[in-house]
C-alpha cells in the first residue's frame, strides 16, 4: 500500500515523533520509531530525519529494553541511511 507522507512532512509530524522517542511506554516508543520510518521514505522525510535530531535518539534505542523498539529504531536509521547526509548524522550518532 502506498501513503502519501506528503502533508504529514509540511507539519511538525517528524519533530513531535522524534521527541515521543523518549517516552516512559515502549510501546509508544516502538510507534515513534515506525512513524519516523515510514516517514522517512522520500528523500524529503530522509532530510528533516536527519534535521530534527532523532539520528542520536534512535541510535540509542538500539539498546532498548524491547525487542520491538530495537526493530524499529534499526529499520527507521536504515532507511534514513540510505542518503549520504543520513550516513553521516548516522555516523556522528555512534
Amino acid at each position: 500500500m502506498m501513503i502519501d507522507s506528503g502533508p504529514c512532512l509540511a507539519t511538525v509530524a517528524m519533530t513531535t515523533f522524534a521527541e515521543l522517542l523518549s517516552h516512559s511506554f515502549a510501546s509508544i516508543r516502538s510507534k515513534a520509531a515506525q512513524a519516523i520510518l515510514d516517514l522517512s521514505f522520500p528523500l524529503a522525510g530522509k532530510k528533516q530525519a536527519c534535521q530534527s535530531g532523532c539520528i542520536p535518539v534512535l541510535s540509542g534505542l538500539l539498546d532498548d529494553l524491547s525487542p520491538g523498539v530495537r526493530a524499529c529504531a534499526a529499520g527507521a536509521l536504515m532507511t534514513i541511511s540510505i542518503t549520504t547526509e543520513g550516513k553521516f548524522a548516522c555516523l556522528e550518532a555512534g
